[in-house]
């Protein structure tokens, strides 16, 4: 009873920080989920907005040790649901519980998820589902009421900005698009990210909110921006929230760099400094041998390395970032013909093929076989079409002769400068 107690008094004097602090569950919660619910609606004194957060409160501590995941779950989206209705006519003091709240959903969430997709006859015999919430994931469930938090901020009319929920819209929208993110409902995430940003006049700007906000939102906001092919948009997003991170913050700078090690090259047209990469491992790993396959114009290696992280670079929305470094290494690769051919303003596309082969293959046009069994050897024309890629897109000076059978490059400055010596990280 001495939780429940704290618990109202906090309501009453508008105590947000030491609310949040009382609707943690804690391990030795079990006492408050002894409590019977009839104390909350035998007491006289309490509002109905009070009762009702206070018996959900109950009902979470007691579904905290029941085997069915999905109760927590339930009982914890029932909690947030009503602090929203409790938040409609207060200010921002209410909204750092909603914040707890909705971190301990997204993890119930997750966890009932699991628990359904190992159990799914308990979709069957749980009183929770009904209608179309059987098709729905509980994230989904999660996300919708996380949105009306979200909404009781992005409302506020408050105009003293201290005192004003809109402060923390940004928490709100982070973990909303971390949700989709994670649901990989891109559509869900873009609609949002819509009406957010015709909104952004009237909110608070990023460097006058708490970072930990602004560094969620842009990391699931910069995700979704890659996904679109808006490279430039999700690079400086990317980079802003790793200057916002703290010299001790390693972890948040390594879920970072996986985004912004080959953004910045795209942008910047700078290699990653590999030896400072160690620092990050796991970084490393994905990107060591990549990045060393473009210094080197390294085809095979390259579409390896692709093809061993694809999957990773899918969930991630960086599968086209990845794609548009091919144009790099065939940009080196030609270079490194022009070069051999004592810089020749004629090459002739055999001799382009013969190097495509070569670094795609790692073998010499002699032992590559025409049996069906085997690889193929390139033909002129694919050969011919890569060139003409690369000049639409700036990357070479020149045109094809068709006719002749060769490239003929510009005499003054036929490969634009592109790339620049490696740069420290951001």
């Amino acid at each position: 009873m001495e939780s429940i107690q704290f618990l109202i008094d906090k309501l009453n004097r508008e105590d947000g920080e030491g609310l949040a602090e009382g609707l943690k569950d804690y391990p030795n919660s079990i006492n408050v989920g002894n409590l019977s619910l009839d104390i909350i609606e035998k007491d006289s004194s309490l509002t109905i907005e009070i009762g009702n957060i206070l018996k959900d409160y109950i009902r979470l501590n007691k579904a905290l040790n029941s085997p069915d995941k999905t109760e927590k779950f339930y009982t914890s989206n029932d909690l947030l649901k009503n602090l929203n209705r409790f938040a409609e006519q207060k200010t921002v003091w209410i909204v750092k519980s909603l914040m707890v709240i909705t971190k301990n959903l997204i993890n119930y969430a997750i966890e009932a998820d699991d628990y359904i997709e190992k159990n799914p006859t308990i979709v069957l015999e749980s009183n929770h589902f009904s209608g179309n919430q059987q098709d729905e994931s509980c994230l989904i469930i999660a996300a919708r009421t996380i949105h009306n938090s979200y909404k009781l901020c992005l409302n506020d009319r408050n105009e003293d900005l201290l005192q004003s929920r809109r402060q923390c819209i940004y928490y709100f929208v982070g973990q909303e698009l971390k949700i989709y993110h994670k649901l990989n409902n891109k559509d869900m995430a873009k609609n949002m990210e819509k009406v957010f940003k015709s909104k952004e006049d009237e909110l608070p700007s990023l460097s006058s909110i708490p970072k930990s906000h602004a560094i969620t939102y842009l990391y699931y906001s910069g995700a979704l921006s890659c996904g679109d092919g808006n490279f430039k948009n999700a690079y400086f997003k990317f980079k802003y929230a790793y200057q916002l991170c703290s010299k001790k913050d390693m972890k948040h700078k390594e879920n970072i760099l996986v985004y912004l090690i080959p953004l910045k090259f795209l942008i910047t047209k700078k290699y990653p400094n590999l030896t400072k990469l160690k620092m990050f491992p796991k970084n490393y790993e994905i990107y060591n041998k990549i990045f060393t396959s473009l210094i080197n114009g390294d085809l095979k290696t390259f579409e390896k390395y692709f093809e061993l992280y694809e999957n990773f670079f899918l969930k991630k929305n960086l599968y086209l970032v990845i794609e548009n470094l091919t144009n790099f290494i065939l940009l080196k690769l030609f270079k490194t013909i022009y070069k051999s051919n004592n810089l020749s303003s004629h090459l002739s596309i055999i001799t382009i093929t013969r190097g495509l082969e070569f670094s795609k293959y790692h073998t010499n046009n002699s032992e590559l076989e025409r049996s069906s069994n085997m690889i193929g050897i390139l033909n002129q024309d694919e050969t011919e079409c890569i060139i003409a890629n690369l000049i639409y897109q700036g990357y070479i000076k020149g045109y094809l002769s068709h006719t002749n059978g060769v490239l003929v490059l510009s005499k003054k400055d036929p490969f634009p400068k592109q790339v620049k010596l490696h740069d420290d990280m951001e």
